[in-house]
């Protein structure tokens, strides 16, 4: 189902036979469209909104397919959503900027639960707060990207690593829940002028909070990491401050 703009699309569901690029709900080169309790399972791409300004998806569910939400507009809220064992990411953001997620629940999906990434420009200045992400390879991944925040998220048995900062810089992680993940809880890798402020960190089977590569002028402030092999580690890097 493709839309334009200024369209509401509402208790729809879509179940597809997983085709290579074939789409449950798609929003392209649009805005100001909403769309809300929705279901697409079996496709390539569950819910799609691509350059689609001022867009809203709420209460939408995306399983069982390649990838569950993929984003690569600006200025869009994603809130209420489910994406469950998807066989990529549940939710995925490429050259997506100033976008909010908030309230959504990502869970056994073969690779990242929430994955904010650059192809061409950097998916910069998004807010994620309050998601959940259980038991997918990844829990949030930022990769190559800037400005990014991650307030009050739970991450928690994930096979990998709770939030994993790569080459992200000028990042806010605060507030946030890691718990019982497989490697690391929060992990900074070629990362700088990032604030670590305020996270709980139990219980992840290697490191709780885990700077290296280089990473430097950062911030790891008021944790509580607990519970693991090594509580905070600081690697190879320089000029970072913890206290």
């Amino acid at each position: 189902m493709e839309l334009s703009s200024g369209n509401l699309v509402s208790e729809v569901s879509v179940d597809g036979t997983s085709e290579l690029n074939s789409k449950g709900i798609a929003v392209e080169t649009s805005a100001l469209t909403t769309v809300e309790l929705v279901n697409a399972s079996h496709l390539d791409y569950g819910v799609l909104i691509g350059e689609s300004q001022y867009s809203v998806v709420d209460q939408a569910i995306a399983s069982n397919n390649t990838y569950g939400f993929v984003i690569t507009s600006n200025f869009t809220n994603v809130t209420n959503s489910i994406a469950i064992n998807n066989s990529q990411d549940g939710f995925h953001l490429e050259n997506a900027e100033y976008n909010n997620l908030m309230y959504n629940n990502a869970s056994l999906n073969s690779f990242y639960g929430f994955y904010l990434y650059n192809d061409i420009s950097g998916s910069n200045n998004n807010n994620l707060s309050s998601n959940n992400a259980y038991e997918n390879l990844y829990g949030f991944v930022i990769q190559s990207s800037e400005n990014n925040t991650l307030y009050a998220n739970y991450a928690y048995n994930n096979s990998a690593v709770g939030y994993a900062l790569n080459d992200a810089n000028f990042s806010n992680i605060s507030g946030n829940i890691a718990l019982n993940n497989s490697l690391t809880g929060i992990s900074l890798v070629s990362t700088f002028y990032s604030n670590v402020t305020a996270n709980y960190v139990e219980s992840n089977d290697n490191t709780g909070i885990s700077v290296s590569d280089n990473s430097s002028f950062n911030e790891i402030s008021e944790n509580l990491a607990n519970e693991s092999l090594y509580g905070i580690y600081i690697g190879s890097n320089y000029n970072n401050m913890l206290h």
